[in-house]
């Protein structure tokens, strides 16, 4: 169970609303017919992937309240940008209601649900919460590449950027962290697993999006996780690796497992004491920052979540099958 704590659900879904509203400013720029272009991917337009970024967030509070929907919520029921921000307002208020409630003892509580085909699950309120968010963090990553792909800018929604707004920190136990990595970890073997499907033109063809390419995208991850290494190693490197460090889905798959082993040792040895110690370090520019350790590590697996999100859109785009790396579905391979 990642989230031990009503405090750090608390942050997190603060986060998550923080990073929803920061998602939709640019929204709100774009035109009617770029609104419902279809530009591929999961969910086919921009407006697509926002409704059920916002559908999955209310299934979920519907289900935390002991309701069973029969489906998500349809492109036509919040037809313009403006229906979709104040429906969502309120659903995060609704949230931001139920995280104050909580109690210790109901985060380990389990919650029995039916899904959309009558099937019935059973999780922690711990665990359901931590998947909404993610969920939530991935399907921003594809908004961002919808957005550039329509010629506009999206706005940062990083981790660390939230942080900067000042929201007392909650204390993290070594524990939470170790099951944060052992989930990235196993979140981008099926995602690698799915790229080693597709061919060396594919992986190197342009589609649009942060990083134009397939392989820059992966290359783009794969640097965020070397750097940060990096950093706890006492180290400030000044550029991420180029897609042509990873001219092949192999090549990258390789580099990527020995940055995890090293990933997976230090995410192994926290202590209580270095987890509250801040990390100070130079960003690729050269600016000192300093962040606290457990908090810097909770970026690091959000932000390979928001790009494994981008990931999957540009797969679909190329005509490529991605794998689901839901957080729930580990837990039901565990079980």
């Amino acid at each position: 169970m990642i989230l031990q704590s009503p405090r750090e659900v608390s942050k997190i879904l603060a986060y998550n609303r923080w990073a929803n509203a920061k998602m939709l400013e640019p929204v709100g720029g774009v035109s009617p017919e770029e609104w419902d272009r279809e530009v591929g991917g999961s969910f086919g337009s921009l407006h697509g992937t926002l409704v059920h970024l916002y559908g999955a967030e209310w299934v979920w509070l519907e289900r935390l309240r002991g309701n069973s929907p029969g489906s998500l919520p349809a492109a036509r029921d919040l037809p313009t940008v403006e229906a979709l921000r104040e429906t969502w307002s309120a659903l995060d208020g609704e949230l931001a209601l139920l995280a104050g409630g909580l109690t210790a003892e109901r985060l380990t509580s389990t919650l029995t649900y039916a899904n959309f085909q009558g099937e019935t699950w059973t999780y922690t309120f711990a665990d359901i919460l931590f998947d909404l968010v993610n969920h939530s963090t991935y399907h921003r990553g594809q908004v961002a590449t919808h957005l550039r792909q329509l010629a506009k800018t999206p706005v940062s929604t990083d981790y660390v950027r939230f942080l900067d707004t000042g929201l007392a920190e909650p204390e993290r136990a070594p524990e939470e962290i170790a099951r944060l990595f052992a989930y990235n970890r196993w979140a981008n073997a099926r995602m690698l697993g799915a790229v080693s499907e597709v061919s060396d033109e594919q992986y190197g063809r342009a589609v649009g999006g942060s990083f134009s390419t397939l392989r820059d995208t992966l290359a783009h991850l794969y640097g965020a996780d070397w750097v940060w290494l990096e950093r706890f190693g006492g180290r400030s490197p000044r550029a991420l690796p180029s897609g042509q460090q990873a001219p092949t889905a192999e090549v990258l798959r390789e580099k990527w497992e020995t940055v995890q082993d090293g990933w997976a040792a230090l995410s192994g040895g926290l202590e209580p004491e270095r987890m509250r110690r801040s990390l100070e370090y130079q960003n690729l520019k050269g600016d000192a920052l300093s962040y606290r350790t457990g908090e810097v590590l909770v970026h690091l697996v959000n932000h390979s979540t928001y790009h494994r999100g981008q990931v999957t859109t540009l797969m679909r785009q190329l005509g490529a099958s991605p794998a689901s790396t839901e957080y729930l579905m580990m837990l039901d391979e565990e079980a």
